[in-house]
């Protein structure tokens, strides 16, 4: 182990897990960055300008939801698998940029809340996005 000034140099934990996996983990992690860009957007350009006081950004999000849980599910894959292989999974997401959180904001959880307590259908949207989000 090298000496640094301060003390030994700490390995990373992502030298632990085979590149493939990180492949698959950056990928994921460059998805979910996207998805919060584009909510942010959301919120800037429509919310704030229009004041749609979340409307716009809980849209956005029922929109995105497949692409959302398509993204998380091979995060949430790596999450399970990685303490089996003696991996911290949370360090090596650090390392990688960290995970980008594309939880709803207050206004957001207000609209999808109100929406979901009208319709099935919103209901249900609701609920996949809630399982998709359980991660960030």
């Amino acid at each position: 182990m090298q000496e640094a000034v301060c003390g030994p140099v700490k390995a990373a934990e992502s030298d632990k897990v085979p590149e493939v996996v990180l492949d698959v983990v950056r990928q994921s992690l460059a998805q979910v960055r996207s998805i919060r860009r584009r909510l942010d957007m959301a919120i800037q350009n429509l919310d704030a300008k229009l004041g749609g006081r979340g409307r716009y950004e809980y849209e956005s999000l029922v929109n995105m939801r497949g692409e959302i849980a398509a993204a998380m599910a091979p995060l949430r894959e790596f999450r399970e698998r990685a303490p089996h292989n003696g991996v911290d999974a949370g360090r090596v997401l650090d390392e990688l940029g960290g995970l980008d959180s594309v939880q709803p904001s207050a206004a957001a959880r207000s609209w999808l809340d109100e929406q979901a307590s009208v319709s099935k259908e919103a209901a249900a949207c609701v609920a996949v996005l809630a399982d998709a989000l359980s991660l960030s």
